[in-house]
């Protein structure tokens, strides 16, 4: 999602460029390169698109602000008295902060924040699906070992050393969401999970033989889908 993000911004900001008039072309100049620097430095992909779209709204709601004043007033600016800003500024302006409000309150890097992850794990998306019930699906963390076993955490999950105090034994460890690991069994793939959020271990039995179909792995009764 970023990599588009990278590739969509600037031509999306070139054409709103070309139509726009010259002075809103300072504005959509000022939030292209906003949003092209938070796609290049987010981890969140969904931040990303919430950013770019947020970009792009604020953007767009400014060249249709100005136009229609434009338009109203046979194509003049009116000026206020003793002021250096324009009828159109006033309302370009206006327009910015309401559209950047919804940009805000729709991000969902302002509904969850970002937090903190151990050392080796990365945000990716992921679906978790066992028995028929969903208990992971969008967001989430996840950390990839060398043998191509792979560990995924619900958004809300919480890591000794970072949420609470490490301790050097089992009985301290926390969960605050679902979790599942997938192992390389020989030639073959298996997994487990944990049935309730606050469980830190496995439910009762591994999920058997699990078979990969691009992202996912898949089970009888499960399937972990990864999406990096």
């Amino acid at each position: 999602m970023a990599a588009m993000s990278l590739v969509l911004i600037p031509l999306l900001a070139i054409w709103l460029f070309l139509v726009s008039s010259p002075r809103s072309k300072a504005i959509v100049v000022f939030f292209a390169i906003g949003a092209y620097i938070s796609s290049f430095f987010s981890l969140d992909p969904f931040a990303t698109l919430a950013g770019m779209s947020g970009a792009l709204i604020l953007a767009l709601s400014a060249v249709i602000a100005h136009r229609a004043i434009r338009h109203a007033h046979g194509g003049r600016n009116l000026t206020m008295r003793g002021r250096g800003f324009t009828t159109g500024d006033k309302m370009t302006g206006r327009t910015i902060a309401v559209a950047l409000a919804i940009a805000f309150s729709l991000s969902p890097s302002h509904a969850q924040p970002q937090h903190r992850l151990p050392s080796g794990y990365k945000w990716g998306r992921c679906l978790l699906v066992v028995h028929g019930e969903t208990r992971i699906s969008g967001r989430c963390s996840y950390q990839i070992e060398k043998g191509g076993d792979f560990n995924v955490q619900g958004p809300r999950q919480v890591f000794a050393g970072i949420d609470y105090p490490a301790t050097h034994s089992g009985a301290g460890e926390m969960s605050k969401d679902y979790w599942a690991v997938v192992y390389k069994d020989g030639d073959l793939w298996a997994g487990y999970g944990n049935a309730d959020i606050r469980d830190t271990h496995g439910e009762a039995g591994d999920w058997g033989e699990l078979r990969r179909e691009g992202a996912c792995y898949v089970g009888k009764d499960v399937r972990v889908c990864l999406w990096r």
